[in-house]
């Protein structure tokens, strides 16, 4: 144990996840608006290439097919940080673990995806960390955790 000198971490599905995933909740709210299941996973995933938040969401269903009923854009956020709010968390374990190095070694967490967004779930978990790196696409997490390694050696 004595080589280690950090530990560096992904956010999503690593330390965290949905109680509701994503696939429910996200789509659930979509669903009661008339979206289909294939017109939100390709909004999804446009989103998702740049970094998914719930803004770039409703841009990419935008660009996608006019004809998707965004009337209640304020809506469809609201519901969504409502949504966010209630299901993010951490894994018990991730919890744990965390808990337990906090303060021995440095916690170096690096995540990709919308600035904003990232920090807002990471907020929510109440994660403690000395370190917070948001990759934005197309930077790569690898970049930042080359960095890391070279920073603290091990």
């Amino acid at each position: 144990m004595a080589n280690i000198k950090c530990i560096a971490s992904d956010f999503d599905y690593t330390l965290s996840h949905f109680e509701d995933p994503i696939e429910k909740g996200l789509y659930d709210i979509l669903r009661r608006r008339g979206w289909n299941d294939i017109d939100i996973r390709k909004a999804e995933n446009l989103a998702g290439a740049q970094g998914f938040s719930i803004q770039k969401f409703i841009e990419s269903a935008k660009s996608l097919r006019s004809e998707l009923p965004i009337p209640d854009e304020s809506s469809i956020t609201l519901v969504f940080e409502r949504w966010l709010n209630k299901s993010i968390e951490m894994y018990d374990d991730s919890a744990r673990f965390l808990k337990k190095w906090w303060g021995v070694l440095p916690i170096v967490i690096v995540t990709i995806g919308d600035q904003l967004y990232q920090r807002q779930k990471i907020s929510l978990v109440q994660l403690s960390y000395d370190e917070l790196h948001v990759v934005t696409p197309p930077n790569r997490k690898v970049d930042v955790l080359r960095s890391t390694i070279e920073r603290y050696g091990a």
